[in-house]
C-alpha cells in the first residue's frame, strides 16, 4: 500500500488500487474472494437505490427547466442506455447455480434493509441540492464529455443512495465534487458508491455542521499563525468567524 501511495499506479489498475485504498475489498483478500463479496456489494446497492426510489418515484429522474440542452440530450440517452442494459440482462444465459446465488443475495440484502425508514422532508431537500449540484459538476472533464455527460446521472443516483441511508450525513456542498472523481476514476456505479461511503466513515464529519466549524477555527489558526498581519486586518473587520471561506 505505501509502495501504490507514493510510487502511484497505471491508469489501467488505479481502479482496483482505489477500491484497497478505500477499504471497498479488504488487503489481505484473494481473487475469488472479491469476486464473491462484489457480487453481494452489487445486490446490496441495486436493493438500496430501488428502495428509496420506490419510496419517492418523483424523485427517479432529475428535474430539468429545459436551458440545458446538452443535459437533456444526455438524459435520453442515459435512459435509452439503461433500458437496452436491462434488456441485455434478461437475455443473458444464466446457470441455476448463479440464478440461485443472486435469489440469495437479494432477499439477504433486503432484509438488511428492510427497517430502514426515510425522513420524506430531509430526503427531498437533499434531493433537490443534489438537483442543483450534480449539472454543474466538473463538466470540463473529458469521462463528462458528449455521451459521458450522462454519467453525471450516475453520479446523481449515487449521492441521493446515500443520503437516503445515511441521514446523519445526508448530502452536503461538495460531496458531488469529490465522489466525481471516484467515478471518473473507478467508472462503475457500484465501485464508486461503496468506495465513497468507505471514506465518508472517516471524513463525514467534515461535511457536517461541526466539522464545517472546526475546519474554520483551524483556518483561523494557521492564519493567525502563518500571517498574522492579515488575520489582525480580518479581526479589525469583524470577519475572524471566517464564514466567508464555507
Amino acid at each position: 500500500m505505501h509502495i501504490l501511495k507514493n510510487g502511484g499506479v497505471s491508469p489501467p489498475e488505479r481502479g482496483l488500487a482505489w477500491c484497497f485504498l478505500f477499504g471497498m475489498y479488504p488487503c489481505s483478500s484473494t481473487a475469488l474472494e472479491r469476486s464473491l463479496l462484489h457480487e453481494q456489494l452489487v445486490v446490496r446497492y441495486l436493493v438500496m437505490r430501488r428502495k428509496w426510489r420506490r419510496f419517492l418515484p418523483s424523485a427517479v429522474q432529475i428535474q430539468l427547466n429545459g436551458t440545458d440542452a446538452e443535459l437533456v440530450a444526455a438524459l435520453r440517452y442515459f435512459e435509452q442506455r439503461e433500458a437496452q442494459a436491462r434488456a441485455q440482462q434478461q437475455t443473458q444465459d444464466q446457470s441455476e447455480e448463479l440464478k440461485d446465488r443472486w435469489t440469495f443475495l437479494e432477499l439477504q440484502a433486503q432484509i438488511l434493509f428492510e427497517r430502514v425508514t426515510f425522513d420524506q422532508e430531509e430526503l427531498q431537500e437533499a434531493i433537490r441540492i443534489i438537483d442543483k449540484d450534480v449539472p454543474r459538476t466538473n463538466r470540463d472533464l473529458n469521462y463528462y464529455q458528449n455521451e459521458g455527460l450522462g454519467n453525471l446521472l450516475v453520479l446523481r443516483d449515487i449521492l441521493i443512495t446515500y443520503a437516503a441511508f445515511h441521514p446523519e450525513v445526508s448530502y452536503a456542498q461538495g460531496m458531488n465534487d469529490l465522489c466525481s472523481r471516484f467515478l471518473e476514476v473507478l467508472d462503475s456505479e457500484v465501485d464508486t458508491f461503496w468506495s465513497f461511503s468507505c471514506y465518508m466513515e472517516k471524513f463525514s464529519r467534515d461535511f457536517r455542521a461541526d466539522g464545517l466549524h472546526r475546519k474554520l477555527e483551524l483556518e483561523a489558526a494557521l492564519l493567525k499563525e502563518l500571517d498574522p498581519p492579515l488575520f489582525s486586518h480580518l479581526v479589525k473587520d469583524s470577519m475572524e468567524s471566517f464564514t466567508f471561506c464555507h
